[in-house]
């Protein structure tokens, strides 16, 4: 298992917000079987 860099986190454009660099990108389903099976 590769070690995880809880720091390496990526602005959204120019708001100073930052956030994780790797996502799963699952956030828009609605349907929560579907995003368990895409998981």
């Amino acid at each position: 298992m590769l070690p995880i860099d809880h720091e390496d986190r990526k602005e959204i454009g120019k708001t100073g917000e930052k956030v994780s660099a790797i996502g799963s990108g699952t956030w828009g389903i609605k349907d929560r079987e579907k995003a368990r099976k895409a998981l």
